[in-house]
């Protein structure tokens, strides 16, 4: 039997474990979770697209982490994850940058055309929004949880 490709409305979305900026100034890390709630076995292959979505409603698209892929299989009840790592905005030393008030999350699953939302209850996040290798950016889809 051949898994097809995971669908937004098979997948519960959760943030992982220990997930946030561990101290002032220092790199975060998100762990997001994609459990498998359909009756059948999936697949995810690649990159989430992820968009932190801003209190006034401006979408960042963050970019892909320079990394390998691989594909995860997903029976019922099974779980994947990704990291995001993040810049936390320090108003304290911010070096003349502005925060990216953010709100919320948009995640699509690889090979996906549909979001799901997670509220954002992180730090802001220091907006790199239009720099060329900014700080923030998303890890491709790995089997298990992320703890």
């Amino acid at each position: 039997m051949t898994s097809t490709s995971c669908k937004t409305s098979d997948l519960g979305f959760s943030f992982g474990p220990d997930s946030g900026a561990q101290s002032v100034g220092s790199q975060g890390g998100i762990g997001v979770v994609l459990t498998n709630r359909g009756g059948s076995s999936c697949t995810l292959h690649g990159f989430p697209g992820v968009d932190i979505v801003s209190k006034s409603g401006t979408h960042w698209s963050l970019a892909r982490q320079s990394k390998s892929v691989g594909t995860v299989t997903l029976k019922p009840g099974a779980t994947a994850s990704f990291e995001i790592t993040y810049l936390p905005f320090d108003s304290a030393n911010s070096g003349g940058s502005v925060a990216f008030n953010a709100a919320s999350l948009l995640v699509t699953p690889p090979g996906e055309t549909h979001s799901a939302t997670l509220k954002w209850d992180f730090a802001d996040v220091m907006d790199q929004s239009g720099a060329t290798h900014p700080g923030s950016y998303v890890g491709p889809v790995v089997a298990g949880n992320g703890s």
